[in-house]
């Protein structure tokens, strides 16, 4: 439940910075949640599969690529379900003091990059030049 917690208030957060542009509607805010899903997913899948079963990933990237395809989609068409339209619903539950606000904002981008930078990262820790 706390994960989906962090979700809500990503898509908040995201949502007031792209509101101007979206509107309620905020589909930027329901893409960025989105990524954020597909990428946790896609870089558990990619981690066990690099460790578990190596080659895997370079033999089979044309498969991975339509699973990731179809996650994707899927999560999109659920997340769409969830918040379109749902930006002041989703904005009264998120009250909080402008140090609160700042430090959540830092930690929401540290995650993202973290995130969505994590296939770099380990295979700068771990690639075939360390692992041989």
């Amino acid at each position: 439940m706390k994960l989906l917690r962090f979700f809500d208030y990503a898509f908040t957060r995201t949502a007031t910075f792209f509101f101007k542009r979206d509107g309620v509607e905020a589909d930027r805010a329901i893409w960025f949640v989105t990524g954020i899903q597909t990428f946790l997913v896609l870089d558990a899948a990619c981690t066990f599969l690099y460790f578990v079963f190596p080659g895997f990933l370079k033999e089979h990237s044309t498969l991975g690529a339509i699973a990731w395809g179809m996650i994707l989609s899927g999560a999109y068409m659920l997340n769409r379900r969830r918040y379109r339209g749902q930006y002041f619903r989703f904005k009264e539950q998120w009250q909080e003091s402008h140090r609160q606000r700042v430090g959540r904002g830092v930690a929401m981008i540290v995650i993202g990059i973290i995130v969505f930078y994590y296939p770099l990262f380990l295979l700068t820790l771990f690639g075939k030049a360390s692992l041989s």
